[in-house]
């Protein structure tokens, strides 16, 4: 894959033709594909052609494995046999992976998947962290020995991690294509840079059948995953701090989605992670330091990797992480005193009486932290603790006053 902007990534073409050249391959092909190109690949000896199923076909792989990532990272934490999330997630992956092969429908499948994993028994009374994971697109998508084994590191010390989707990378070049496109308007027409009312209308057609597909699998697994963030939005959030035309890496989504995390209450922390050296994550943490003077609460860390790096940067983190489980702890005591549940937690025999939500029921959205989540679950009335509430104001709505179950008491009350 090529690169776009201040990226070394970009020289690595050269390097593999001369490595190749070296090795006595001289002639062997090595094909680049250029984010900017979009569908068309074609290089000037016609290598390269993406054709329509090849697309689709890598469109939904990417958004099925979005899902099952977030999924797996939403529930593991929480389980109460080890193992036993990854274990459906590896069922449904070979599931999925069938559906592909055959070019079925995939949205039958994602039900099964959803059956297999509520018969896994969640404990969400596990008060633990919320850390987003941003950075550098590749350390912060891959989990293994070029990110130090982030994610699953973050979960056995105890927290529960935020990854982000490539989906919403598809969505910002998707976007980021569109604006250009609309720069063009009322240059002279029939020349090379002319505005062109149909590209529009194709790439404004790719956004909406992309997030009508996207959501169409979240329905399927009972909406229990996060909605890709809108671009338009993040880059509003971003345009006070960054200059969201630079194009250069992740651009300004960096700060964006940072700033998202703390207005939108979705993290307890921030995590950055990028190559060292990266110059276009280096500059975004930059800016960083700008958004934490601004946002108090904002708990924020940036970490490179190197060949010998991995007990430094996990020290680090360790260290915002202790703040980070000090603010799940203190958000979920307010939750509880503020419902009136804090009498049911203390007590043993009627802490074990809560009712549980399946893996895939949706928790509402009221708080960061899942535990806190889980709480205002309780507090709805049990006809619609397993419906997916479109938002938390018909959830307020539709509330009332609950008292906690006493001993040898049900649910009760709703």
């Amino acid at each position: 894959a090529g690169s776009c902007g201040p990226c070394r990534f970009g020289m690595y073409e050269a390097e593999f033709r001369r490595a190749l050249a070296q090795a006595g391959f001289p002639g062997l092909r090595v094909l680049v594909i250029q984010q900017r190109r979009g569908l068309d690949q074609t290089g000037g000896d016609g290598e390269t052609a993406f054709e329509r199923p090849f697309v689709v076909a890598l469109v939904r792989a990417l958004m099925l494995g979005d899902l099952l990532n977030e999924l797996g990272h939403a529930l593991r934490p929480y389980e109460v046999r080890p193992g036993a999330v990854d274990e459906a997630l590896e069922e449904g992956r070979r599931w999925l992976y069938w559906a592909l092969r055959d070019r079925e429908n995939a949205v039958p499948v994602l039900r099964r998947v959803r059956r297999r994993l509520d018969q896994v028994e969640l404990d969400y009374l596990r008060v633990k962290p919320k850390v987003k994971i941003t950075g550098e697109f590749w350390a912060q998508t891959t989990e293994g020995d070029g990110s130090y084994h982030l994610a699953r590191w973050l979960e056995q010390e105890g927290a529960e991690v935020l990854v982000e989707p490539v989906g919403t990378w598809v969505e910002y070049l998707l976007w980021n294509r569109l604006r250009r496109a609309r720069d063009r308007l009322g240059l002279r027409e029939g020349g090379p840079d002319a505005y062109s009312a149909r590209l529009e209308m194709r790439l404004r057609l790719g956004q909406v059948l992309f997030d009508s597909a996207y959501n169409a699998y979240r329905a399927a697994l009972g909406f229990r995953t996060e909605p890709l963030a809108s671009i338009e939005t993040l880059a509003r959030y971003a345009d006070a701090y960054y200059n969201t035309r630079i194009e250069g890496g992740e651009a300004f989504m960096e700060v964006a989605k940072t700033i998202f995390s703390v207005r939108r209450r979705k993290a307890h922390m921030v995590v950055s992670i990028k190559p060292f050296g990266c110059l276009p994550s280096t500059q975004s943490d930059g800016v960083q330091v700008k958004v934490m003077g601004d946002h108090p609460d904002l708990l924020f860390v940036s970490v490179e990797t190197t060949g010998d790096g991995e007990v430094h940067v996990q020290s680090r983190i360790q260290m915002i992480l202790s703040e980070a489980r000090e603010h799940a702890r203190r958000e979920f005591a307010e939750t509880a005193s503020r419902l009136g549940l804090a009498a049911a937690l203390a007590d043993e025999t009627q802490r074990a009486r809560l009712p549980r939500p399946s893996a895939t029921t949706p928790l509402p959205r009221r708080e960061t932290g899942t535990a806190a989540n889980y709480l205002w679950w309780l507090g709805r009335p049990a006809v619609l603790r397993a419906l997916p509430l479109p938002t938390e104001a018909l959830a307020e709505l539709l509330r009332r006053p609950r008292r906690a179950p006493g001993p040898g008491a049900g649910e009760g009350g709703d």
